[in-house]
């Protein structure tokens, strides 16, 4: 089962508190971070995070007035899809998006149980083809 999903990626200085300023700003308007992943290269880093629709425009907002800066495409759908936590699961899903001719961007978990695994995929501006793949 896949579903699509907003994401927002922000863009920071690799800095110590870069990630404790945006969650204390986030955490204080109230908006939940559904699932995020950071990782950072030479002097910069990137925030992904996922929010529930209600909240996508409310957390961008708040995003901007902490001080950190987002473009349009910042701003973009990815797909949820929920595979059995075993060995060859992403084989086989991921098989099925190169079988679509589909090019992963980005791709984290987002959840897990001891039976299931969530993970978010990104592939730029095909999230609803992505989805068609999964089905």
């Amino acid at each position: 089962m896949a579903t699509l999903a907003t994401e927002i990626s922000v863009t920071a200085a690799h800095r110590p508190g870069q990630l404790a300023s945006l969650s204390a700003a986030l955490g204080k308007a109230g908006i939940n971070i559904a699932s995020l992943t950071a990782h950072a290269v030479g002097r910069t880093g990137t925030i992904r995070l996922l929010f529930a629709d209600k909240d996508v425009a409310r957390a961008r907002r708040t995003i901007e007035a902490a001080g950190f800066k987002l473009r349009k495409s910042d701003v973009r759908k990815v797909v949820l899809a929920s595979m059995a936590h075993k060995p060859g699961a992403l084989a086989r899903l991921t098989g099925r998006l190169a079988k679509a001719g589909l090019n992963l961007d980005s791709l984290y978990a987002a959840g897990a149980t001891r039976k299931r695994v969530t993970v978010a995929i990104g592939v730029g501006k095909n999230a609803a083809k992505a989805k068609r793949a999964l089905k």
